[in-house]
């Protein structure tokens, strides 16, 4: 996801899917995956669902946001993903995995 091609499926989730369910202000702050800004109401964070679909994710602006909001340590849940490897994140958190970690890979055959 995160990409232009991915407009149509942005549309339907925003007809189809959004409408079923009550979006409210969140409880805490939300950063966005896209710009890094900061979402304090429900209209921001549907929308901010929906940017999902078919915005890249700007990670640099996300970890500013973070550590002007005071943020030092992150926890990063799930498979293993990229952002906790990245020398970006590393150097400006403690990081700490929560969950399986690593995806275990069969060792490759030399």
């Amino acid at each position: 996801m995160h990409a232009p091609a991915f407009a149509e499926l942005r549309r339907r989730a925003a007809e189809e899917i959004l409408p079923k369910y009550d979006i409210l202000d969140p409880k805490l702050p939300v950063v966005t995956d896209q710009d890094g800004t900061i979402v304090t109401t429900a209209d921001a964070l549907r929308t901010m669902l929906l940017d999902t679909f078919d915005l890249p994710i700007h990670w640099p602006k996300v970890v500013d946001t973070l550590k002007g909001a005071g943020v030092s340590k992150m926890y990063i849940t799930g498979p293993d993903n990229l952002f906790h490897r990245l020398d970006r994140t590393k150097s400006n958190f403690e990081v700490v995995t929560v969950g399986p970690g690593k995806r275990s890979r069969p060792p490759r055959k030399r």
